[in-house]
């Protein structure tokens, strides 16, 4: 295979020492050996700079960065710190526990280059625990459908951030990861591009692991704030969806449903339900403070349908 095109494999880390060394052998181990692999730490106080230090020193492809104080603190800062740093004509986003099989950039690389027209390429995801088995676990049965971006929103197909391969060029001068958002960044990440309409293939076959378990992945945290920034993420992709004209009446109900359903979890793990509604509207009421009357309705509509009272007395279509 003639290896002229320079991957850029971009991983953010954060005190992941521990793990960050069996993702970068699995760069190493790559049949394609056209890349260079930028590590930006987030400021971790643990190995990791000297970790990733020592394997520059023996392979000039890896580098290390520290995020720059400029930037704020997360995953998303350092994925768009990392792009910003990249040379290479392709990219790929990598988390720092995670693995990619040996052959997924040279088979990634080879549909790009054999396919001008696409923007990217996608393999299938995989989760793991302690190590590889026959059986792990698909992250999603089906990679592509005849609305990409409407059935990746409505988890009908799906992949993790490692997966793709994405040709630089489409990905110049767009808005790339959320820094406000400390998880489901790469949900809306993906959900964005795909609006764009991409032509993407899939390369099939085990090529990326995730890691399951791990209480130290960045985009983790105490499950109220993961469901919390799923919410957000999901208003983010509904404004891009009407902005763009997308938005049917398909996905205003999936919307709805799912991004109350999240929410109202949240509310229940922050602190139990009160007996009366006003009295837990109140309470919630200083933490969406960028909230529309229009959400607050929905809020306090998603409530009274919750008690079964909407559903009971009125008849309303979402």
């Amino acid at each position: 295979m003639i290896q002229n095109n320079l991957i850029s494999i971009i991983i953010p880390t954060y005190n992941r020492a521990k793990l960050l060394g069996a993702t970068i052998e699995s760069v190493i181990n790559q049949t394609y050996t056209n890349w260079e692999c930028i590590v930006v730490d987030d400021g971790s106080t643990d190995d990791t700079e000297k970790l990733v230090k020592s394997y520059s020193l023996n392979d000039s492809r890896i580098k290390y960065f520290l995020r720059p104080k400029s930037y704020p603190k997360g995953a998303s800062s350092c994925r768009n710190y990392g792009y910003k740093m990249s040379k290479g004509q392709y990219i790929n986003w990598l988390d720092s526990d995670d693995l990619i099989h040996e052959d997924k950039l040279k088979y990634q690389v080879k549909c790009l280059n054999d396919n001008e027209k696409l923007d990217f390429v996608v393999s299938q995801t995989y989760f793991f625990k302690d190590e590889i088995k026959k059986n792990d676990t698909v992250w999603n049965q089906k990679l592509i459908s005849k609305l990409p971006y409407k059935d990746f929103i409505m988890n009908k197909i799906g992949w993790s951030t490692n997966a793709p391969l994405w040709r630089e060029s489409f990905l110049k001068g767009k808005e790339l990861f959320n820094i406000n958002l400390k998880s489901s960044q790469d949900w809306e990440f993906h959900a964005k591009m795909l609006l764009f309409k991409p032509i993407y293939e899939i390369v099939k076959g085990k090529m990326v692991f995730v890691r399951l378990e791990n209480k130290d992945r960045i985009g983790n945290s105490i499950n109220i704030n993961r469901r919390y920034n799923r919410y957000q993420s999901s208003k983010l992709v509904y404004k891009k969806l009407e902005e763009k004209g997308f938005l049917d009446e398909e996905l205003k109900e999936y919307f709805f449903n799912y991004q109350f359903e999240n929410y109202t979890k949240f509310l229940r793990n922050y602190e139990p339900i009160c007996k009366e509604i006003k009295t837990e509207l109140h309470k919630i009421d200083s933490r969406i403070l960028n909230y529309t009357k229009v959400e607050l309705t929905r809020v306090i509509y998603y409530f009274l349908f919750q008690l079964r009272l909407i559903k009971r007395f009125f008849k309303i279509k979402f």
